[in-house]
């Protein structure tokens, strides 16, 4: 046995209420004790060198007084702890000291006497069940069975709305705690998250006019396998002004941790945080940004997960992230366009987009050339009216150019093709009244047919819409113009060289605007040779160039 009553010596103060079992004789406890390590001493008084006084319920109540006095005075040298006997049969039995706190006869005591006043309290507080009592007998059977079964009714009803209220309190205790588990999760999910954008503190995600944020997920799944792989793209803006940008590409997926790869740094400008971010884009798709809404391919199973390439799924509604190529605009200015041309461009509130003072001023002096250059060529230097029947003047080139005037040798061919076409050829030069004979002989189909095949494709309607616009480079332009310039002159000499020389086909089609006249309202005046514009081409091209002459600067 464990020495767990050493230094301890306990008084046992015998009694005849029968507190102790039978087999607690002096000489069994005398033994118990000693074997525990401790002292007994038996005495009808209270040794001085007692620690611990063990006695019964009447010994304590007969003797309180006698025993709180010298316990009082026990309290000077070494404390005195007066307890009932069961804390000496615990003690033996565990086979362990136990605390003399739940033991002492002065607590326990106390407690009795406050269950005693306790239940007083509830005699006088209950004058209900007590008036029940008494008149029981002296009401009805059929009465007292209805009045039970009323009781019993409001019991169980209220027992009902008990449980009612206990279940709500067990599901709102589950509810919160529900609640604050998820909350928890989101704390998390955001530390993590703000762990991983690198960004989040002096940054925030870059939208477009548009409000579309440009951080895409891209994804890539493998059922045979169950897994997934994600990778994020997202441009940031600082919140501080001058905007600086950056890039970032986030990668996650199954059996992986979260990793960051920062393509731009912080502090880079936004048009090499786009080329990145489009880079990016192209490598993990496969397909140009342009092409982003265009369905992926169906990757093969025996393909690998790695060269697989992701998908991009577009937002359905609102905003797609059209405007990427558009430069971020400050609260006050508009948003300037990015192209081959954007250093020449300037932007208004009127004319988004025009041509630059520079290209103007280029364009006023080639006009001024060229329209300085027709008057001279086109206006008589003298008042001597114009002859209509004047011809250019032709060198030897063009002479060796034009066809032989052997007509002999294709009269056969002359009439194959009088034959073919229905119209007469001719081997001389035709007169006025010819001319005006043949053109009444076609049909204003035929005319119309000819009218478009001549103007079929027209290097002045290129160079006009091309300049009207403003997008083109101004050595693009020059040379648009002189190509213009060089085929109006090249036309103005066929016309001439029609004119003077007949061929073996039908007559051109200048002359037959010529001889057409009188019944179209051609518009051309006597003093126009056969060898210039007829007059609906030269309206165009005066258009032309006046448009650039009116044209404000940009």
């Amino acid at each position: 046995m464990p020495p767990f009553l050493k230094n301890h010596h306990i008084q046992v103060i015998w009694s005849k209420d029968g507190s102790l079992p039978a087999d607690w004789t002096k000489e069994n406890l005398t033994r118990w004790v000693k074997r525990a390590r401790g002292d007994i001493i038996y005495s009808p008084k209270v040794a001085h060198e007692t620690t611990h006084l063990v006695c019964s319920e009447s010994t304590w109540t007969d003797n309180r007084d006698a025993l709180a006095s010298h316990q009082k005075g026990c309290e000077r040298s070494e404390k005195l702890y007066i307890v009932s006997t069961d804390w000496l049969v615990d003690c033996l039995h565990l086979q362990k000291k136990r605390r003399e706190s739940k033991y002492l006869w002065s607590k326990l005591s106390e407690k009795k006497a406050i269950d005693i006043s306790s239940d007083d309290n509830d005699a006088v507080e209950n004058p209900i069940d007590l008036l029940v009592k008494h008149t029981k007998k002296f009401v009805d059977k059929r009465d007292q069975a209805a009045l039970e079964a009323k009781h019993a009714a409001e019991d169980a009803q209220r027992a009902e709305e008990q449980a009612r209220e206990r279940r709500e309190q067990e599901l709102a205790r589950e509810y919160e705690a529900r609640i604050r588990k998820e909350n928890a999760a989101l704390i998390r999910r955001g530390c993590r998250k703000s762990r991983n954008e690198i960004f989040s503190d002096e940054h925030r995600i870059y939208r477009d006019f548009e409000n579309f944020p440009y951080e895409i997920t891209l994804t890539k799944v493998d059922l045979a396998k169950n897994r997934n792989e994600r990778v994020t793209i997202t441009i940031y803006e600082s919140n501080a002004e001058p905007h600086t940008y950056a890039t970032n590409l986030n990668r996650a997926g199954t059996d992986r941790q979260p990793t960051n790869n920062i393509l731009v740094a912080i502090g880079a400008t936004f048009p090499v945080a786009r080329r990145q971010f489009v880079r990016a884009f192209e490598e993990l798709t496969h397909k140009t940004w342009e092409d982003r809404f265009a369905p992926s391919k169906a990757a093969e199973q025996t393909e690998a997960f790695d060269g697989r390439p992701f998908v991009y799924t577009p937002p359905r509604s609102g905003p797609r992230g059209l405007a990427l190529y558009l430069e971020p605009k400050d609260d006050d200015a508009p948003a300037a366009i990015e192209g081959p041309t954007s250093d020449a461009l300037k932007t208004t509130a009127e004319t988004p987009i025009g041509v630059s003072v520079e290209t103007d001023k280029a364009v006023e002096m080639i006009v001024a050339e060229t329209v300085e250059a027709e008057g001279h060529d086109n206006t008589p230097t003298t008042d001597e009216p114009v002859s209509q029947t004047s011809e250019p003047e032709m060198n030897e080139a063009d002479d060796k150019n034009m066809p032989s005037e052997d007509t002999g040798s294709s009269e056969s061919e002359n009439e194959a093709i009088s034959a073919q076409t229905g119209h007469p050829t001719v081997d001389t030069e035709m007169t006025e009244s010819e001319q005006a004979g043949y053109a009444r002989s076609m049909s204003p189909a035929e005319l119309d047919a000819d009218v478009v095949i001549s103007d079929e494709h027209d290097p002045e309607d290129d160079a006009e819409s091309y300049g009207a616009d403003g997008n083109g480079d101004l050595d693009v332009f020059e040379d648009l113009l002189s190509m213009a310039r060089e085929q109006r002159n090249s036309q103005e000499h066929d016309m001439a060289m029609c004119k003077k020389r007949s061929t073996s086909v039908a007559p051109p089609v200048p002359h037959r605007w010529a001889a057409h006249s009188d019944t179209h309202d051609s518009g051309m005046s006597d003093s126009e040779g056969p060898g210039q514009l007829p007059p609906s081409r030269k309206r165009k091209w005066d258009d032309f160039f006046e448009g650039f002459e009116d044209s404000p600067a940009q």
